[in-house]
């Protein structure tokens, strides 16, 4: 294990098949894999993770699920993979099945909204943000954030923010001015409604007229 801590963002997420092909999502960006060898496919996302651990400086973490199971990893910049499925179990308990992993309780990952208007939203749990916003059947979304826009370019029921696996995740909600994420050094992506986009710290939101822009820690519960 490395001796500090690895920060919980960006996660790799890599969904691996039967067939051997495989489907690779890290902060908006997607990687696929044909059908083939599986040893030959996880070799392959492990160099790409590998990659983005060298142009990072740190250990990132990896996300794999495949038909059976699903594992938490880290990979170095060496190309070492670490595994963390067990790193918050506690030594007197069984093993944890995939089903049973849960978020570290030592510490709960937050996100701050800043508005362009200077006002500032903490997310901790999956967030629906618009003029009016309403809880939707079947969503498990546990807050509801209102955003004074006296413009009405931002719809009543706009984006969902969400904390999945560590990473921070946006979905926009078939809003009719649609949302925009300005990355720095990077174009601006529309986002496609009802498909989820990550997030990382300094993303600025763009939802109608008003901007928010996206900070992340760590707080204790």
């Amino acid at each position: 294990m490395p001796s500090l801590p690895i920060p919980n963002y960006p996660v790799i997420m890599v969904d691996v098949r039967a067939d051997g092909s495989a489907h690779l999502n890290v902060a908006g960006r997607h990687v696929d894999y044909p059908a083939g060898d599986v040893t030959e496919t996880r070799t392959a996302v492990i160099a790409y993770a590998a990659d983005l651990a060298r142009s990072m400086n740190r250990p990132v973490r990896m996300t794999t699920s495949g038909p059976d199971s699903i594992w938490k990893l880290a990979v170095h910049p060496n190309g070492t993979v670490t595994d963390l499925t067990a790193e918050n179990a506690k030594p007197t308990r069984r093993p944890r099945t995939p089903l049973e992993q849960r978020p570290s309780a030592a510490a709960v990952p937050i996100a701050t909204l800043t508005s362009s208007t200077g006002e500032v939203a903490r997310i901790r749990a999956a967030t629906l943000l618009g003029r009016q916003p309403t809880a939707q059947g079947g969503k498990n979304t546990d807050e509801l954030l209102t955003v004074d826009d006296g413009t009405r370019t931002i719809s009543k029921t706009h984006a969902r923010v969400e904390w999945r696996d560590g990473a921070l995740w946006i979905t926009d909600h078939q809003s009719a001015n649609g949302t925009i994420v300005d990355r720095p050094g990077q174009n601006p992506v529309n986002l496609t409604a009802g498909q989820p986009y990550q997030l990382i710290a300094g993303d600025v939101l763009r939802l109608g007229d008003m901007t928010f822009t996206v900070n992340m820690g760590e707080v204790d519960p």
